[in-house]
């Protein structure tokens, strides 16, 4: 099943574009894995025995194409446990029998593809991809080969977020300052004291005045 279309993530096919270029667009490539006798075992009675498992990203031209690898026999998968996408108020319906998603809605995708429990596996990158993902963050484009697509991320982009908690740290310590500076001047905008009742009657009695003598008499 492909979901998307989606940008390639980070550290997979080079570093971000600059300015108004846009970053290559594809697909997300999602099957079925069957899980080993000892594995099942290990999950216990009421453990998945077969899992879904989200291969990597390859371009749009080899997903539309259908260039990408299909192990055979036995494999061995390293991976993370995620979370699905969560639906959101303008999210487009899915149609799992064509053979794409947009988002990647977890419930209809274990459905679509046979798999009795929701539980999502992403592989992690080892040997020949964890190198490509040092040459991405070395400013390097990867080279690859139409074979060798799905690429799956590298261990080290799972261990930092979008948003580091240490830019959250800097946001809410600005929102927070900006905060406490207006605070303080509204508070000392409603404590300045009003002027005296004599200074006021006796403003008003020179700006009629004023506004008498420039109308000049009556005729």
């Amino acid at each position: 099943m492909l979901i998307g279309r989606r940008g390639a993530p980070d550290g997979l096919v080079g570093e971000r574009p600059q300015g108004l270029a846009t970053a290559p667009s594809g697909y997300f490539l999602c099957t079925v894995l069957k899980l080993s006798q000892d594995d099942a075992r290990a999950c216990g009675a009421d453990g998945p025995k077969e899992v879904v498992v989200k291969r990597g990203w390859l371009p749009a031209a080899a997903a539309e194409a259908k260039q990408w690898t299909r192990p055979a026999g036995e494999v061995e998968v390293t991976g993370v446990l995620v979370p699905g996408e969560k639906e959101a108020t303008f999210s487009p319906p899915n149609d799992p029998e064509s053979g794409t998603m947009l988002w990647l809605q977890l419930p209809v995708l274990a459905e679509s593809l046979g798999v009795s429990q929701e539980v999502l596996l992403e592989v992690v990158a080892q040997d020949e991809n964890a190198r490509d993902d040092s040459q991405a963050q070395s400013g390097k484009k990867a080279e690859r080969r139409p074979a060798s697509w799905p690429m799956a991320r590298g261990a080290k982009c799972f261990e930092s977020f979008n948003v580091m908690p240490e830019t959250h740290a800097v946001y809410a310590a600005t929102w927070w300052s900006l905060s406490a500076f207006g605070l303080g001047a509204a508070v000392k905008l409603l404590r300045k004291p009003a002027p005296p009742a004599a200074k006021v009657a006796a403003a008003v009695t020179a700006a009629t005045a004023a506004a008498a003598s420039a109308s000049g008499p009556l005729k």
